[in-house]
């Protein structure tokens, strides 16, 4: 950050007193038309110098206000000592251009006073800004800290403690041992006589199905 003096350009002085906020004075919403004005006075003055022969009305243009209500902003800059003014009145009825000088010396002088309460000013908003995303940290890993404890409980075993189980299977029937009506017929089949001999085919076959 440079140090501002007197020497510079009256148009670089006003750039860093934007930069540093105005200060008290001028930085106020009320004051936002005289900032203006303040402004298109520097662009109608010589670049280096900020002092020279202009007219109400050229001011009135470069800052976009009417010519009355401008006169009205020179009038508190001068009272403020950040302009000299001189008026330079009607000739044949016609306006002569007033010589104005902005005064470099009050200009650095509202920058040497406007910088400290900027820096105050913004480390005020880096503070604020450290807590909001303080909270927001703080919010994000307690919702990240219910997530995984939800995950955890729906991973769980569910069997229930002890080892139990939460139901039965039904046994496995084996249809190979079972033997039907006609199974037991064909096995059956001449029992207490000699068995024929379709009878000892069937009942062979029968057990080698076994």
């Amino acid at each position: 950050m440079s140090t501002p003096t007197a020497g510079k350009p009256t148009r670089d002085l006003l750039t860093s007193l934007a930069r540093a906020g105005w200060g008290d004075v001028l930085g106020t919403r009320e004051h936002h038309g005289t900032r203006a004005v303040l402004a298109g006075l520097v662009r109608r003055l010589p670049y280096k110098s900020g002092e020279g022969l202009v007219t109400v009305s050229d001011v009135a243009a470069a800052a976009g206000y009417g010519e009355r209500w401008t006169r009205t902003r020179l009038q508190l800059l001068e009272s403020m000592g950040i302009i000299e003014w001189r008026r330079g009145g009607v000739l044949n009825g016609e306006p002569r251009p007033s010589w104005i000088k902005v005064v470099k010396r009050a200009l650095v002088d509202l920058i040497h006073l406007a910088r400290p309460m900027k820096d105050a000013a913004d480390a005020a908003r880096r503070a604020a800004t450290r807590a909001r995303l303080s909270g927001i940290k703080f919010l994000r890993n307690d919702l990240t800290r219910s997530r995984r404890s939800a995950h955890a409980a729906l991973s769980a075993d569910p069997r229930p403690q002890g080892g139990g189980s939460t139901g039965s299977k039904p046994p496995r029937v084996d249809n190979s041992t079972v033997n039907t009506p006609r199974t037991d017929a064909i096995l059956n089949l001449g029992a207490g006589a000699p068995p024929t001999a379709a009878a000892r085919a069937a009942r062979e076959a029968l057990r080698g199905r076994r």
